[in-house]
């Protein structure tokens, strides 16, 4: 059954659209209103999902998203509908076209005041598990826009941003602005009533703005050439809303972090800590999978022991740890007491980049060496990315490797964490360990060395 999503203009603000090149250069045409529901749709799209959910917003929301007036939006709406149903696009494949429509279902519930909408399945391909040729830009970019063309115009340059300039014939551009021959057909109005509007809008209400250039054939414009700028309105802005969410985000782990304290009050009582900190502490009893007394020892024996010269990387390494550690930001708060500066020592304060870039090569290495056929999924853009695929490397090794095992080392290894067998992720973790430990095989987790 698919699942249901709610579009919520008071939260789209946020909102991300993410489509294939090829869907940004595909051949349609939709007025503003129907440009403005459907992105409105994609925009509720999660990276992944994998089919397209129902879409449900409320009349009084589609009456705002279209700016319909309040007496006739039954049959404004009524209308949209049927003439978005009925929309065909057609996108560039390697070997041929595909033809399609937008809409697979739109139903309108009278008396609940809403409606539901599915994309066409054929569609997926350019717009879910996209890994490659993608371009994303926020929902609020193109909300204020009131042209479709300046719609359009903005995703065919936002694609190639990074670049700084696009060229098109007026032919092609006409074409991919969905144009008919009939419409615009003197220059000058196509450049007054799509270009100089779009170039206008986009100054006026988006993230970036153009400047353009004729390129002609004898006295004729046959092309034209664009100058991709980001506009330091909204960069002024972005940098605003970021130091804002920055803030937000102190915010709520200083809040997080009150809780965590209060959560293991009792066991930090009991603690007297030389080298580590609270947050240190904290962390490890939060994450770890033993049983808090156990934890408790040995986050004592590993402070006070003078031959541990990095009590934090030894925990990482001596105690069992949940797989997905959401609150490794607490080791920031405060670094190992008494470290010299020039230990070397991992304390988690390596920058997060540098540190996958090398735990990845190592896990390449390993791979190469067991003879493992692994593709990497996607480039990590996060910390938590770079985290949850490393987790995921140790995993596809592990089973493996554990499949190359014969079956009396296999009963071995389980026999010998008999006792944990009903914690399921701790008695996991403690056979992946052991694995690894027999073969030599080096720790690939990205907090430890």
């Amino acid at each position: 059954m698919k699942s249901l999503v709610l579009f919520d203009p008071e939260r789209s603000d946020e909102n991300k659209i993410t489509k294939a090149n090829a869907l940004i250069e595909a051949r349609y045409k939709l007025t503003l209103q129907e440009q403005r529901l459907i992105l409105a749709y994609i925009s509720l799209l999660s990276p992944e999902d994998e089919d397209f959910p129902t879409v449900e917003i409320r009349v009084k929301d589609l009456i705002q998203l279209l700016e319909l007036e309040d007496h006739d939006y039954y049959d404004k709406i009524k209308e949209t509908l049927e003439r978005l149903r009925s929309r065909v696009l057609k996108i560039r494949k390697p070997d041929g076209y595909l033809i399609t429509g937008w809409i697979s279902s739109a139903e309108y519930f009278d008396k609940e005041g809403k409606v539901e909408l599915t994309l066409d399945p054929k569609l997926k391909p350019y717009l879910l598990k996209l890994k490659e040729a993608f371009t994303t830009y926020a929902l609020r970019n193109i909300l204020k826009l009131r042209s479709s063309y300046a719609i359009r115009l903005y995703e065919l340059l936002k694609q190639y941003q990074n670049i700084g300039r696009r060229r098109f014939t007026i032919e092609e551009l006409r074409r991919l602005l969905g144009i008919e021959p009939h419409e615009y057909a003197r220059y000058n109005d196509f450049k007054r009533r799509v270009i100089l509007q779009a170039q206008r809008e986009l100054k006026e209400k988006t993230d970036i703005y153009f400047d353009f250039r004729e390129i002609k054939r004898g006295r004729k414009v046959v092309e034209l050439e664009f100058t991709i700028l980001e506009n330091p309105k909204f960069k002024a802005l972005k940098e605003k809303e970021e130091s804002a969410k920055v803030e937000e985000e102190k915010q709520r782990l200083r809040k997080r972090y009150e809780e965590l304290l209060r959560k293991w009050e009792p066991y930090l009582e009991k603690l007297s800590l030389t080298r580590l900190s609270k947050a240190h502490a904290v962390f490890f009893l939060e994450n770890s999978l033993l049983e808090p007394e156990q934890t408790l020892r040995a986050i004592e024996g590993d402070d006070l022991n003078p031959m541990i010269k990095n009590p934090v990387g030894t925990l990482f390494s001596s105690l069992p740890l949940r797989s997905k550690l959401r609150d490794f930001w607490l080791l920031k708060l405060e670094p190992v007491k008494e470290a010299p500066a020039s230990s070397g020592m991992w304390s988690g304060f390596e920058d997060w980049e540098a540190r996958w870039e090398r735990k990845w090569n190592l896990a390449r290495r390993v791979l190469s060496e067991q003879g493992i056929d692994y593709t990497l999924p996607k480039v990590p853009t996060s910390e938590e990315e770079a985290i949850e695929i490393l987790s995921e490397v140790e995993r596809v090794i592990a089973k493996t490797l554990w499949d190359r095992l014969s079956k009396e080392e296999r009963k071995e290894i389980t026999e010998m964490f008999g006792d944990y067998r009903d914690k399921e992720e701790l008695f996991k973790t403690l056979v992946m360990t052991e694995v690894f430990r027999r073969l030599n095989i080096p720790n690939l987790s990205f907090f430890k060395d």
